[in-house]
């Protein structure tokens, strides 16, 4: 670990002063696990205090010299050693303090040539931290100021999207119960909504087992379509007819011989005409007629 400097001279009031390295002290220090490029930490700074005879008060920089640190092998180079040194730049504080209120930065023009460390001089800029010119901090102020406006910003908006969210959810749930309400009335009268569901309970079993119910059948289709296909050519005397919808039952008196309705008769559209039952008495034979659906009509 080494330092030096010079006596200092009389500042300039330029907006960006370089300074020989003559007139900053240097060190190398060990710092593991510590790479930021800045202000050096205060609790570092004692490393580099007791380097300076007159034991002034100092403000520091620092920068980490990584691979570029030749003082280890590059076979002996753990990934941790890359960041432990670091190469510090630092000024007495009485001369930071005469600089102008104007200067913007103060770096060294070059690295001192026993150090060996390629690192950028511009880098090593010594007006961080307390010493942040009026111009940076009030820049950075004004940046800060503008995030928390527009996060404050952002959280009045949520909060009045939520709100607005929060009063149409209650309006619609208050439309809701309104509409129960009116309902109820209408189903049942002089009941409360509570009722209500009970109610639906009720109608729901009334619907059920209304279609759970057979449909009428229509017999006059039925009975047109027999109609059609009666032999009305042969005398009869028609006496009953039954039509359902699985059967279709007729029963006819007839005077002559039933061979010749019989053979005229036909089975209508979607039927089938069942084998026929005759029943004689004196002159006239009494026919009965069975009809069913013709399963290979229907579609």
């Amino acid at each position: 670990m080494t330092a030096q400097a010079t006596p200092i001279q009389p500042t300039a009031t330029a907006d960006h002063v370089t300074w020989p390295a003559d007139r900053f002290y240097w060190s190398i220090i060990e710092a593991p696990g510590f790479s930021r490029r800045g202000e050096l930490p205060a609790g570092l700074l004692s490393d580099v205090q007791a380097d300076i005879p007159d034991a002034e008060p100092i403000h520091a920089v620092c920068v980490s010299l990584g691979a570029a640190n030749d003082r280890v092998s590059n076979e002996d180079r753990s990934p941790a050693d890359a960041a432990t040194a670091l190469l510090v730049c630092a000024a007495r504080v009485a001369d930071l303090d005469a600089l102008s209120p104007c200067v913007l930065s103060l770096t060294p023009a070059s690295i001192p040539a026993e150090f060996a460390a390629q690192v950028d001089p511009a880098s090593l800029n010594l007006l961080v931290g307390r010493f942040e010119p009026r111009p940076h901090r009030a820049a950075r102020f004004r940046r800060h100021a503008v995030v928390a406006a527009t996060v404050l910003l952002t959280t009045i908006l949520l909060s009045v999207g939520f709100h607005r969210r929060a009063q149409h959810s209650t309006a619609l749930a208050a439309t809701a119960r309104q509409a129960r309400i009116d309902l109820a009335t209408e189903i049942a009268p002089g009941k409360s909504p509570d009722s209500l569901p009970g109610v639906v309970a009720q109608l729901r079993a009334v619907a059920d087992a209304a279609t759970k119910q057979k449909p009428v059948t229509d017999a006059s289709l039925s009975r047109a379509a027999l109609l059609r296909s009666w032999p009305a050519g042969v005398p009869s005397k028609p006496q009953s007819l039954s039509i359902t919808t699985a059967r279709i039952m007729a029963s006819v008196a007839l005077d002559a011989d039933p061979a010749a309705f019989l053979s005229a008769m036909r089975a209508p559209t979607g039927w089938k005409l069942a084998e026929p039952r005759l029943n004689a008495s004196g002159s006239f034979t009494r026919l009965t007629l069975e009809l069913h659906p013709d399963e290979r009509s229907a579609p």
